[in-house]
């Protein structure tokens, strides 16, 4: 079954959703992992600290590249709004018309 999202935004809201779940948990885990692992001696804080340190960068980075490409696409006009419950930019901006 697939599922087909109604509009660009619902799409890149998706994709967020799942990089930040496919990588952010997952290195979270690989450090945790690490700091129990007593065969890497003094390496596995330097292993789970990196792995932590790249789950947080990614974690940041992936919503603020998200929200550069949907402010992007909206005042460009690039992707229609279809359908729109609510469009506070257009009210911010003074009522103008998308």
């Amino acid at each position: 079954m697939m599922l087909r999202l109604p509009n660009f935004f619902a799409r890149l809201h998706a994709l967020t959703v799942g990089s930040v779940g496919g990588a952010f948990i997952p290195l979270i885990g690989a450090a945790l992992i690490a700091a129990g692992c007593d065969f890497l001696g003094p390496y596995r804080w330097f292993m789970a600290g990196g792995a932590v340190v790249t789950a947080i960068i990614e974690y940041v980075l992936a919503g603020a590249g998200t929200h550069a490409i949907a402010r992007a696409v909206y005042r460009a006009k690039a992707a229609p709004l279809k359908p729109i419950v609510a469009d506070k930019l257009a009210e911010d901006r003074g009522g103008e018309e998308r």
